[in-house]
């Protein structure tokens, strides 16, 4: 069996001989040198360290030589220099700052970053999700890019956006919701949307009656029993056909008033209509469908007492 050769190198003063050695690297001079008696073994040693001194407890974060990652929905090479305000708050530097913010940065960049903004404020009002926004924000900057909708309204371009983004990433919102955010007229809206869904047609899938259905009896506070009896009730009526035409939203408000008053928990037209965001009009006109094919939409298990409990149109 060939012998374990060890492989570490020991480093020995020839001076002292003296093992363990007591040897240092003096880093200002990049040399090694032996604390017993002076001598110095190796010089001109590479310093392993980082290049930059490193006050992490006073200035916060270590600097970094390389910058800040690479924005994907920034254009240019983004190698900019930034001004750290870490000089003081003296109106000197602030006004240095300014300036050069205004030389590095073009108003194509600011502009994205104001919409980016916009966009992140616009979904958390509504409680979307991180990963919906920045779908939302790639969508904006292909449609900025290929220069799709110049001469519309940002606001309106945005909201769109937002509107085929939650349907792609499936957490449906109604488009009433989503102008709710802006002042945008809904025909501004509709021209943007119909340019963009062109584009994403592949990727977005339509709302459907049964994906509202468990927002909305969270927030009517339903339990899950009320929750099941709706969503069975939307697909007996997509079979019966009994509300072709209605919106999803729509039928998701008129099954949950249906099924609310079949299991004993029934909420008003006024709250349903607060909640779901459709007018009482619109829920008393889809529900007049439901009321007259009631027969065929409801199991047999019900009970007659149940039946009556029905509120006629």
């Amino acid at each position: 069996m060939a012998p374990i050769l060890d492989l570490n190198r020991l480093l020995i003063c020839r001076d002292c001989n003296i093992n363990p050695p007591n040897i240092v690297e003096v880093h200002r001079t990049g040399d090694l040198v032996c604390r017993d008696c002076g001598l110095v073994l190796e010089d001109r040693i590479v310093d392993m360290r980082s290049e930059w001194r490193t006050f992490a407890d006073d200035d916060g974060d270590d600097p970094s030589r390389v910058g800040a990652a690479a924005n994907p929905l920034l254009s240019g090479p983004q190698l900019d220099t930034v001004i750290s305000n870490m000089s003081g708050t003296t109106k000197l530097a602030k006004d240095l700052s300014r300036m050069h913010s205004k030389v590095t940065i073009d108003r194509d960049t600011h502009k994205l970053l104001d919409v980016y903004k916009d966009i992140s404020a616009m979904c958390d009002a509504i409680g979307l999700t991180k990963v919906i926004a920045d779908t939302a924000k790639q969508l904006f900057k292909h449609i900025h890019d290929e220069r799709l909708l110049r001469g519309r309204l940002d606001q309106a371009v945005m909201t769109a956006c937002i509107y085929i983004a939650c349907r792609q990433q499936k957490v449906p919102r109604s488009i009433k919701e989503i102008l709710a955010l802006t002042q945008v007229p809904k025909k501004e809206f509709t021209k943007c949307f119909k340019v963009i869904r062109a584009l994403q047609e592949a990727k977005s899938m339509p709302m459907t009656a049964e994906d509202p259905m468990p927002r909305f009896c969270c927030s009517l506070q339903l339990n899950m029993e009320v929750e099941k009896l709706a969503t069975s009730l939307v697909f007996k009526a997509k079979e019966l056909h009994t509300m072709f035409g209605k919106t999803p939203p729509t039928i998701a408000a008129t099954c949950i008033f249906m099924a609310s008053n079949l299991c004993n928990d029934p909420r008003t037209l006024k709250r349903i209509s607060l909640e779901c965001g459709i007018t009482e009009m619109t829920i008393r006109r889809a529900y007049k469908h439901l009321y007259q094919e009631r027969d065929k939409l409801l199991d047999e298990s019900l009970s007659a007492a149940q039946f009556q409990s029905l509120p006629s149109p």
